[in-house]
């Protein structure tokens, strides 16, 4: 019966106790606010102050994934060498900044200085967790793990090379609108996207090719008739190397172009019966009979023509005549040197054993390879020369043909109505005969364009945006998440300190 009691006075001395715990612990509230209080504005001042010292960070990122054929290997379409940092050129930078104005916002090199750019790598964390599983076997080789860590370290880089961060990050208030921030967020990536195509030309093939804006009307306007014929003609021969560039690439003869239907042997005839049908008629009664708007300047002008003919064809013979002495003389040093070397070759006898005679002789075969090639590659210098110096003359005719013209008696024989009919009809014929010139450059153009386009695989632009957001971020300001969970970490801790502290000092003041 004793048993029982005990032990619901022990229960009792129990709830009694936690009581007055309770008690104790409410007794602290003053100095608990109190605590809180001075926490609180200590840490906020002290956040306040931090702030004051390193200003806010504005930071906002824009995400563009790249649609280029040649990404991987770090070049254009066409070749030409790409990097990441393309992007944010200065001249892209700065043709944005002067485009939108923003010398009312802030400086120049500030703006510059503004933008970077970061590889994207969404799936970093799945190609990790895809080899962490299968480098986690214990059965693999060490020639199998160095596989797959050389096709992890691919991935990685693969994956770092098809996406980029486009960020513009501010100390402070930059001065720019919000608005506007987003807007140059997908501005520079266009802006590098026109450049890099249009000025840089990274989707075109490497060729020459001439656009219409060779043929200047205003100059050839303003030419005496013989010399306008002269650049016409100079003209048209470009055309036709644009033609013979388009015929070296692949399915240059089956391209169409969409605006004429024209393929290119349909442009290679068009040239063709222009030079013959079109310049021809206007041109032949002009050279033939010498009509020329002031026959001094013209004469004038084709006798430096023959001057720098007659140079060039001087310079052309001292060249011909430099290979030709080069050629005999290595003629005659082969026939002194490697006469006995060659009798041997030329018996075709066997060698019976692998000695130095041996060796030597297979240097001697090897040589007679370099030897050949020497010899093809000096016949072919001269046989360039020796067409070079044949067109020169062919050139020195035509335009001593052309200055006989000027001062025979044929020119002398040009009555004023026939200088008049021909003039008119030049006159009349000359704009259409040039805008014609002009079209059919047009379409070499178009041809070219299209078959680099086939050829590289390229789009209309070299990126396109992942998601279309821009993402703000905003560090080191005053009411953000870290401030605030640090602020209550710093109060519990208070509350931990003080309070144990309190209820003791108030237990020894009243034992009771």
């Amino acid at each position: 019966m004793a048993e029982p009691l005990q032990q619901a006075d022990s229960d009792l001395k129990d709830e009694v106790d936690l009581q007055d715990l309770l008690r104790a612990v409410l007794d602290t509230r003053v100095w608990a606010i109190t605590a809180l209080v001075v926490v609180a504005l200590i840490y906020w001042a002290v956040i306040v102050v931090v702030n004051l010292v390193k200003p806010e960070v504005y930071r906002y990122e824009s995400r563009i994934e790249f649609v280029f054929s040649g990404v991987h290997e770090q070049q254009y379409p066409n070749g030409s060498p790409y990097s990441l940092s393309d992007l944010i050129a200065p001249v892209v930078l700065n043709t944005v900044y002067e485009k939108n104005k923003l010398e009312d916002f802030l400086d120049r090199q500030v703006f510059v200085g503004s933008f970077t750019i970061e590889p994207y790598t969404p799936e970093r964390e799945f190609i990790l967790e895809k080899y962490s599983n299968l480098l986690g076997n214990k059965s693999l080789s060490p020639p199998e793990i160095e596989e797959l860590q050389s096709k992890l370290d691919s991935e990685l880089k693969m994956s770092a090379l098809d996406s980029a961060t486009l960020v513009f990050s501010s100390s402070g208030s930059s001065g720019i609108p919000k608005e506007m921030i987003k807007t140059l967020l997908r501005e520079i990536p266009a802006e590098w996207s026109r450049h890099m195509i249009d000025d840089r030309g990274v989707i075109r093939s490497d060729k020459q090719i001439y656009t219409s804006k060779v043929v200047d009307t205003v100059m050839v306007d303003r030419l005496d008739y013989l010399i306008m014929f002269e650049v016409i003609l100079e003209r048209l021969r470009l055309l036709e190397e644009n033609i013979d560039t388009i015929k070296s690439m692949p399915n240059g003869l089956v391209v169409i172009d969409n605006n004429s239907g024209l393929g290119l042997p349909d442009l290679e005839r068009a040239a063709e019966d222009m030079r013959r049908y079109q310049i021809g008629p206007l041109l032949n009664p002009i050279r033939t009979l010498g009509i020329a708007k002031d026959v001094q300047t013209v004469e004038l002008y084709f006798n430096n023509e023959l001057a720098e003919l007659s140079r060039d064809s001087k310079i052309l013979t001292a060249k011909k005549s430099n290979v030709e002495k080069a050629y005999n003389n290595y003629i005659q040093f082969d026939m002194a040197s490697g006469s006995k070397a060659g009798d041997g070759l030329s018996t075709g006898s066997i060698i019976p054993q692998f000695g130095a005679e041996f060796l030597d002789r297979i240097m001697e075969l090897t040589n007679m390879g370099a030897d050949l090639e020497y010899r093809q590659g000096l016949n072919n210098q001269l046989l360039s020369l020796a067409n070079e110096l044949a067109d020169a003359d062919g050139e020195r005719d035509r335009i001593e043909q052309l200055i006989n013209a000027l001062k025979g008696k044929q020119g002398e024989l040009v009555t004023t109505s026939l200088r008049s009919s021909y003039e008119d009809k030049l006159l009349e014929e000359l704009p259409r005969l040039l805008d014609q010139l002009k079209t059919y450059f047009d379409i070499c153009t178009r041809l070219y364009l299209k078959l680099s386009t086939d050829q590289l695989g390229s789009a209309g632009e070299l990126y396109r945006h992942a998601d279309g957001e821009v993402d703000i971020y905003v560090s080191n300001n005053v009411l953000n998440f870290a401030n605030f969970r640090l602020f209550f970490i710093v109060c519990f801790l208070a509350l931990v300190i003080v309070v144990p502290i309190s209820m003791i000092r108030n237990n020894l003041k009243n034992p009771k």
